[in-house]
């Protein structure tokens, strides 16, 4: 298993490494121990180019996850990651804590955001939508909050 980031922003300061524990606990209790994953760092200008050329949607977001595209040749000693993990850092420093209020108590808001992000945009990545009906909504969001959960009682 692995997570490797990349920090391409320069917007919001972040101590590198700081998320890895977390992002890897996440991985590992969504049941993907085994698999790798890329997150990649932004700021609000980069995540609204891709939301507009991928989702038609102005603006920037707060994450984009992009699933490895099954139909390129890998060779075969190498294993295919889930995808790519977009987070603009901008937008989760200016949103605060907007998804984990109760859930996240004693830790740092923006840490907590970040990592409810990454476990969110990993659903996302492992077949979980909640854009597809309330039902796929409700299971998705369940799920993340159980993860959520247990990524924060892990690390904490």
């Amino acid at each position: 298993m692995a997570v490797h980031v990349y920090n391409n922003q320069r917007k919001v300061k972040i101590v590198r490494g700081c998320f890895d524990v977390a992002f890897e606990t996440a991985l590992r209790i969504a049941g993907h121990a085994d698999d790798d994953v890329e997150v990649t760092f932004v700021s609000n200008a980069v995540i609204a180019e891709l939301n507009a050329q991928w989702r038609g949607k102005s603006g920037p977001t707060d994450c984009l996850s992009f699933p490895f595209a099954p139909d390129v040749p890998m060779p075969p000693e190498v294993r295919a990651p889930l995808g790519e993990i977009v987070i603009s850092l901008e937008q989760a420093a200016a949103q605060g804590p907007i998804h984990v209020k109760d859930a996240a108590a004693g830790t740092d808001p923006f840490f907590s955001e970040v990592v409810f992000l990454f476990i969110h945009s990993l659903l996302h990545l492992i077949g979980f939508d909640h854009e597809t009906g309330p039902e796929d909504e409700r299971i998705m969001f369940e799920r993340q909050e159980q993860v959520f959960a247990a990524v924060m009682a892990e690390i904490s």
